[in-house]
């Protein structure tokens, strides 16, 4: 695909789905039932955070969520310095701007209620594949999400940042 397309493509996304990827994150945004006691390996209860890995349990549960919202994805883990988690997935809605963003809006959704959480990440960073591999890549600072919380940044602007990430790589 060449940048020229891209860009016009790119920017139909943005424009066409502003709304649509708003009330996604808005709507994954509701409260937590977790109680701070997790499982570990051998299925005994513990109350806070691995001291082996502190992402653990944040990892695990933004793995049930992306399985509950049916994301086909093959790698979810946190990089070697602790500045991002990077997701890895499969998309069936590349070639339809609305449900790509509300995809990438339920996503960022999960990844918002693991920070309310108090995760301490700064970036989530998603690339996006097809059966031919790697076709596009967008990415949410956590800041955005704070500056949300403390009135700085509406909902819309929050999701019309992460939707000008996108890049479509083919």
């Amino acid at each position: 695909m060449s940048l020229q397309r891209r860009q016009h493509t790119r920017r139909r996304i943005l424009h066409g789905c502003g709304v649509i990827s708003t009330v996604a994150v808005a709507g994954c945004l509701s409260g937590s039932s977790d109680d701070g006691e997790t499982d570990d390996e051998a299925g005994n209860s513990e109350s806070g955070q691995s001291e082996q890995n502190p992402h653990r349990e944040y990892i695990s549960a933004f793995e049930s969520y992306l399985e509950d919202e049916n994301v086909d994805f093959s790698e979810l883990e946190v990089n070697e310095d602790e500045t991002s988690v990077k997701l890895s997935y499969k998309s069936d809605y590349l070639h339809d701007e609305f449900a790509l963003a509300d995809e990438i809006g339920h996503i960022t959704g999960g990844y918002m209620q693991q920070l309310e959480e108090d995760w301490e990440m700064p970036r989530l960073d998603a690339t996006i594949s097809d059966e031919d591999g790697e076709v596009a890549t967008w990415y949410m600072e956590s800041e955005w999400f704070f500056e949300m919380e403390d009135g700085e940044r509406t909902p819309e602007e929050l999701s019309l940042e992460v939707l000008e990430t996108l890049d479509l790589t083919v």
